[in-house]
């Protein structure tokens, strides 16, 4: 038999099988005194993902006081669930899910989200989104607030977002604009941007969380307005400027929470890793989970990877194509120092290799909305600092989870969670 490799040996004694909730209090004991945790994914797309997150999510709510959700979704959607967590507005959650209309409806219109909303209105914590795609959606609730509240200043507010009606509500269309007319609306949402912020201190003592909610929405518009405009600049920072935007409203959220708030964050792998760790440093990308590992320190931001060997993930070949359940091939092994060392034989994989300050060399498959199997990369791999400070891996079996909106009734096989790892 040859011999194990460091790595196998690090794996096999940090091991831990899941078989009942029980078995992640490892897990919930690592993180449970964090400022912030983020739960990652290594698809939007496959069901394990997010049973698995609800249920982390929920003992850290119910027993660690954890105060609010925020996930990788538009604000004005996860908007209408918080109100219905907190106020019963709506029918029940899977009917307030049904208003999503952004493509990939099935990332939060799911069963899972349903399941944690109705469990959340007895609990007091907040829903939220990080994303800044809504440009549209939310300057149609800025203007609903002003009207509402403030009818002398929503005429000018009206005025100046008028700058966009010529695009039907098409941000690609306002995108292409800007080749021609570079100005574009960019001051117009500076202007209503400075005027959201100059409202009054009775103001926000009078309607609180709706304040708060226009007041993002304002913000949301001018991070929209600069990412598409990036589009067609022949700019590579769209990335940075959507993950600087999230990490600016997790700030927001934390502060609006009130002393001692903490906050648990649902993203995709690739958002929620700590970018100084791997190579999107190198080329120049930052993402939420090293931003706020550098603004609230290391020790107070847990990191949690998923990733798996194998399986099924609900995607599309093309963006707002018609989505269909495609099989994943399995992980190739990697070789280092000329032996294999992750043939994810186990059953389980760490995260994604832009996840987390990997201390060791793992392999995982890494798949966003859109993936073409054929084509898929399986392979991540990321070494750093040997297996220094590595505080363990847990494994998963894979039948899981129950019905699901949107058909996200697709497995992940065996599925790998990757503890946090300290930054060396």
């Amino acid at each position: 038999m040859p011999e194990k490799s460091t790595l196998e040996i690090e794996i096999e004694k940090n091991l831990v099988t899941i078989n009942q909730a029980d078995d992640l209090d490892i897990l919930i004991d690592s993180i449970k005194n964090k400022r912030v945790v983020m739960l990652g994914e290594a698809s939007h797309g496959t069901k394990e993902y997010y049973r698995l997150r609800r249920i982390i999510t929920q003992r850290l709510i119910r027993d660690h006081a954890f105060s609010f959700v925020a996930i990788e979704g538009d604000w004005p959607d996860a908007d209408r669930l918080n109100k219905y967590i907190k106020t019963g507005a709506g029918v029940n959650a899977r009917q307030v899910l049904k208003q999503n209309k952004r493509w990939p409806t099935w990332m939060w219109a799911n069963d899972e989200i349903v399941k944690l909303a109705e469990w959340m209105r007895n609990e007091g914590a907040g829903f939220y989104g990080l994303d800044m795609y809504s440009l549209f959606e939310s300057i149609s609730e800025v203007v609903g607030y002003m009207r509402k509240n403030s009818p002398r200043l929503a005429l000018e507010v009206e005025r100046r977002y008028s700058c966009f009606e010529p695009f039907g509500g098409n941000e690609i269309a306002y995108a292409r604009s800007l080749v021609k007319f570079p100005k574009g609306c960019e001051q117009e949402v500076i202007a209503n941007l400075r005027q959201m912020l100059e409202l009054r201190v009775q103001d926000v003592e009078k309607n609180g969380e709706a304040l708060f909610s226009a007041i993002q929405n304002a913000y949301i518009i001018s991070s929209a307005e600069t990412y598409y405009r990036s589009m067609f600049a022949a700019s590579e920072n769209g990335w940075n400027i959507r993950d600087g935007h999230m990490m600016d409203t997790l700030d927001r959220l934390l502060e609006n929470s009130g002393e001692g708030a903490k906050g648990i964050v649902w993203a995709h792998n690739t958002h929620i890793g700590d970018y100084r760790a791997t190579d999107m440093e190198k080329n120049g990308y930052i993402n939420i989970g090293g931003l706020a590992r550098q603004s609230y320190g290391d020790e107070n931001v847990a990191l949690v990877g998923f990733g798996s060997y194998q399986g099924e993930v609900l995607a599309s070949h093309a963006w707002e194509g018609p989505e269909e359940i495609m099989n994943l091939p399995p992980a190739k092994c990697i070789r280092h120092r000329g032996q294999v060392v992750a043939t994810l034989q186990w059953g389980v994989v760490g995260s994604s290799g832009d996840v987390a300050a990997l201390p060791v060399m793992v392999a995982d498959q890494e798949v966003q909305h859109v993936d073409r199997p054929d084509a898929v990369e399986a392979v991540r791999v990321h070494c750093r600092s040997a297996v220094a400070h590595h505080r363990g891996l847990l494994a998963v079996g894979g039948e899981l989870l129950g019905d699901v909106i949107d058909r996200l009734d697709v497995h992940a096989g065996l599925v790998g969670v990757l503890l946090d790892a300290a930054f060396s």
